[in-house]
């Protein structure tokens, strides 16, 4: 059977967008072809079976258009094998679980529990001041966000392995 998969994501900056292709380019090599598109690019999900999300958190939250997006497909997804991740400043040493009960609110938080993914990750993100707005800036100053790179490439690959052997499994 020939299956369809998508990765969408919600990213303002680059950053969770590189994660998704990061993502897409090891699903690939272990021969599992997703499509990938921006989440405000994606107009139909009923053909696809395998879908991963991913959104930038802004302000410890998720994307405006993602959460949109998925309150939008909720009855589509379910059903699907969906996985999620988030790309955002964190606490160094958050676990994934503490992360991802953080970063979404209790509407939201019913909604991926009716989908019922199959995984969810969270990741540290990046803050290139550059790309920022000055109320961004203004912002990340407040809450003294950490700046730079926080990216965890090691664990974002270990975790596309994981969906890889997943998809693989019969």
């Amino acid at each position: 059977m020939d299956r369809k998969a998508l990765i969408a994501y919600a990213s303002k900056h680059g950053s969770t967008r590189e994660i998704a292709e990061r993502i897409r380019s090891l699903l690939k090599e272990k021969g599992v072809i997703f499509n990938i598109a921006s989440i405000e690019n994606v107009k139909k999900i009923s053909d696809y079976s395998d879908v991963i999300l991913g959104s930038a958190l802004y302000i410890g939250r998720w994307d405006k258009r993602m959460v949109k997006f998925v309150k939008k497909n909720q009855e589509q997804l379910h059903g699907k094998r969906v996985w999620f991740f988030s790309s955002g400043p964190t606490e160094i040493n958050e676990l994934p679980e503490d992360m991802n009960a953080k970063h979404m609110s209790s509407s939201i938080k019913e909604i991926i529990n009716f989908i019922s993914p199959v995984d969810m990750a969270c990741f540290p993100g990046c803050i290139d001041i550059e790309k920022l707005s000055i109320f961004e800036k203004w912002i990340v100053n407040k809450v003294d966000a950490p700046i730079g790179d926080y990216r965890d490439w090691t664990c974002i690959e270990t975790w596309a392995d994981n969906i890889s052997k997943e998809l693989n499994i019969k």
